[in-house]
């Protein structure tokens, strides 16, 4: 059974609109010109207290405690939780303001685990006959951030984020992703699977952010777009959705095209992560049983209770710190919704997930609330350092606002510990693989890295500082790394100081270097002078020249171990030259 949520922080993107669509879509089968989906078994789970799923399936009952509520509270689906509509193959969960006095309920029991009770109920139901054979379950969630909205994600597969092309509902998705980003610790599995456009209506304010979400957010953004309908609003008086409502209508027609197109979409960035998640795993079934059981969910981690002066971060992790005031707000008003999760290395407790959160309840404790920093709830695992670092890595690697400087970064990160890894024997490379393979492979066979890996082992730091403000692109600092320490530092400057220096001038540059240090024997053949016109010297500093070229040609390439063994190579053989020599003697 496939979970999915329909998820948004601001209210009237057609986040339910969405959820009770697709599920009767894929309740009662449909045709559209993008594929034939067949008839599912679909369950659809009311989690937003408004309780407009519900009422639109005839299913709200105000005056007593809502089914989604007695899920939550109890961690199952047993009892009458679960009703029938009247659209066959579609059952629901339904929800009511109940569920705030739930959530309540289940803050003050620390007891039990308070994150992951929607995970435990989808467990035993697809062990419970007749409930048990569900083919997907839609979430439809309230706008924020409540205990039933994170056990939600924990649960959940893929979170779809539907939105407005308006400034407010933007704003909100910057907070969004970084959130479903701090449930990932909690579940893996977990991603977005996309952005879907709604109620859109052509103009040139909706058509630059629409451009800008595309190619500027970051996000991945489904092509399907359902456009402007009044029939939506409509429909919800006669308690039906856009489809039953009328077909017809552009909203309808949107959504029949949606689903079958949710994984047919051509977008760069969809692509590129699915090959980072294939070698995700890749890597973790070369892994042995140990360093799994710590870089893999939270079934094994331990609760505990920490001061904020006990919970140190290392120089490891590498997370955006934005709108942090806004965070420390919310925690100050509702807690801290969320538990940090702790890798305990060496005695010392490390941070592995919950970056922002804890700078927020630095922030809080800077104000004089010191109170809300001490007894922090945590959830921790002993782990080795190369194992804490694996952990910390795979947050890092979905992290989406990734640059050019912090891929250089990530990749050497990679290569790093998965080396120390292989040393320890917690990672077993396949036949003919080298760790820099995978590292690659990581980032979908990215064509950038072997650039970076020259810019971090070449560039001086004045080259690195104007590539991380992004005052220099990739192409540019690669050709800049290819110049002398003193160039590097030359060109560096030149770009702080404002000039706008083209990657072919770089280029050029180095290319004129080139021609400069062409060796004593290339010149003497270009004036047509013979070897015995070539001095001793002149002839053993183009020797030199003519070395230092080749390895500068080959070493870029080159691994650490690599390195080392062409290096021990080459004193074996002067030693063998040597020896040689005296034999001749």
């Amino acid at each position: 059974m496939k979970i999915i949520c329909t998820l948004n922080l601001k209210g009237g993107c057609a986040k339910t609109t969405t959820a009770v669509s697709m599920a009767e879509l894929l309740a009662t089968g449909f045709k559209s010109k993008r594929g034939t989906v067949k008839p599912g078994k679909v369950l659809l789970f009311d989690n937003d207290k408004q309780g407009n799923a519900s009422r639109l399936f005839d299913a709200y009952q105000g005056e007593t405690e809502s089914p989604a509520a007695a899920v939550l509270k109890n961690a199952t689906f047993k009892g009458n939780t679960i009703r029938h509509t009247k659209i066959k193959n579609l059952d629901i969960v339904p929800c009511n303001y109940f569920m705030e006095l739930a959530e309540l309920e289940i803050k003050a029991d620390t007891d039990t685990p308070q994150h992951d009770r929607y995970r435990r109920a989808f467990e035993e139901l697809k062990n419970t006959p007749p409930f048990g054979n569900y083919d997907c379950c839609i979430i439809d969630n309230a706008p924020d951030l409540g205990m039933n909205v994170i056990n939600a994600l924990v649960a959940a597969d893929e979170i779809i984020i539907p939105v407005n092309l308006d400034c407010y509902s933007l704003d909100g998705l910057e907070e969004l992703v970084d959130q479903v980003n701090n449930v990932r610790q909690l579940n893996r599995k977990a991603h977005i699977a996309g952005v879907l456009i709604t109620d859109y209506e052509k103009s040139d304010t909706s058509e630059a952010a629409e451009t800008w979400l595309r190619e500027k957010s970051g996000l991945i953004v489904f092509n399907t777009i359902i456009r402007h309908s009044k029939k939506v609003k409509d429909s919800t008086f006669y308690h039906k959705t856009p489809i039953a409502y009328s077909v017809r209508s552009g909203a309808a027609q949107g959504y029949k095209n949606f689903y079958p197109g949710m994984y047919g979409r051509n977008t760069h960035s969809r692509n590129a992560e699915r090959e980072g998640i294939k070698w995700l795993f890749n890597i973790m079934d070369l892994m042995n049983g140990a360093t799994r059981a710590a870089v893999e969910g939270v079934e094994n981690y331990e609760e505990i209770r920490l001061n904020l002066e006990e919970i140190e971060v290392t120089k490891h992790n590498r997370y955006s710190m934005d709108e942090l005031e806004e965070l420390a707000t919310s925690i100050l008003m509702d807690g801290l919704q969320e538990p940090l999760i702790i890798g305990r290395v060496n005695g010392k407790y490390l941070l592995s997930g919950g970056h922002r959160r804890r700078e927020a309840l630095k922030i809080l404790k800077d104000e004089g609330h010191e109170e809300i920093t001490k007894a922090i709830p945590c959830r921790f695992k002993d782990m080795t350092e190369t194992q804490f670092r694996l952990s910390l890595l795979i947050g890092n690697t979905f992290n989406r606002k990734m640059t050019d400087y912090d891929l250089m970064n990530q990749a050497a990160d990679w290569k790093e510990v998965l080396t120390q890894a292989r040393k320890e024997k917690l990672l077993v490379l396949e036949e003919g693989k080298r760790v820099r393979d995978y590292v690659r492979q990581s980032w979908g066979k990215n064509h950038k890295i072997a650039q970076l890996e020259a810019i971090n082992n070449n560039a001086t730091e004045e080259v690195k500082e104007q590539f991380e403000k992004g005052n220099m692109k990739i192409t540019s600092a690669y050709e800049t790394s290819r110049l002398s320490k003193d160039a590097q530092k030359e060109v560096a400057a030149a770009v702080e100081a404002g000039a706008d220096i083209k990657s072919e001038e770089i280029k050029q540059m180095s290319e004129e270097k080139k021609k400069k240090r062409k060796t004593a024997e290339d010149i003497a053949k270009e004036q047509n002078v013979s070897d015995t016109d070539t001095s001793e010297e002149e002839k053993a500093n183009a020797k030199k020249l003519h070395a230092v070229k080749m390895l500068e040609k080959y070493y870029i390439y080159l691994s650490e171990e690599e390195t080392g063994i062409l290096e021990r190579m080459l004193e074996d053989c002067k030693r063998r030259k040597r020896e040689y020599a005296l034999e001749e003697d």
